[in-house]
């Protein structure tokens, strides 16, 4: 996922002030073991820019599970309405990152609970374990914030979120783990990336640049 900003300069004569404009674009693409392995892919992705902000954010299921993609869906929509939902109440950009967090394991939580608890961790595990990096901006300021390992990208400085290939998923915290997340705030911010483990530092880099249009034709 990728955003990048463009500065709107007002004519004199007004009363405006200047705005910042954010374009924003996910792709996703299946990877080439689970192309052989006929496994579908593991990941999700959603970015939005809008007249309160913009923001983007990636999930990668735990390869261990069997369906572990439902996690990575399921983690991408409840983020997604809650950075939403944080950018349109004006909050600030740590607190929409971390209300961002706290819905995901709610909503992960919600749905386990509806299943008899005999097996419920067994459903985690195959099926919800998924992390969880994104990012949020408004105007020139922007915070990057991940539970899990994945990659991050701010203006010309990238960061690999490495774990161990341990990673810490979000439902982990449904057992009574303690699921920090790591955030890391970003001044003049005009160029954002985050994606999973999938890319390396060098492609997510070069990704940053395409036309949100074209992000997909790049990762084929």
């Amino acid at each position: 996922i990728r955003l990048r900003r463009a500065l709107t300069r007002c004519p004199r004569n007004t009363n405006s002030v200047h705005m910042t404009l954010w374009s924003a674009g996910a792709a996703a693409t299946l990877g080439r073991d689970h192309a052989v392995l006929r496994r579908n892919r593991q990941d999700a992705a959603a970015a939005c820019a809008t007249v309160h902000g913009a923001f983007g954010v990636v999930s990668d299921g735990c390869g261990e599970g069997c369906s572990s993609e439902v996690g990575a869906l399921l983690t991408v929509a409840l983020a997604r309405a809650a950075l939403a939902r944080g950018l349109a109440c004006e909050l600030e950009l740590e607190a929409i990152a971390r209300l961002c967090a706290n819905e995901v394991e709610l909503g992960l939580a919600k749905l386990a609970r509806s299943i008899p608890q005999q097996g419920r961790m067994a459903v985690v595990h195959e099926h919800l374990l998924a992390t969880l990096v994104g990012f949020v901006a408004r105007g020139g300021e922007a915070v990057l914030f991940a539970a899990g390992d994945g990659v991050w990208l701010a203006n010309d400085t990238t960061r690999v979120l490495e774990q161990g290939n341990r990673p810490l998923y979000p439902a982990y915290g449904l057992a009574g783990t303690r699921v920090p997340l790591l955030v890391e705030h970003v001044r003049a911010a005009d160029r954002l990336a985050v994606s999973t483990d999938g890319l390396e530092p060098r492609e997510l880099s070069g990704l940053s640049h395409c036309a949100p249009a074209a992000l997909g034709r790049r990762l084929v």
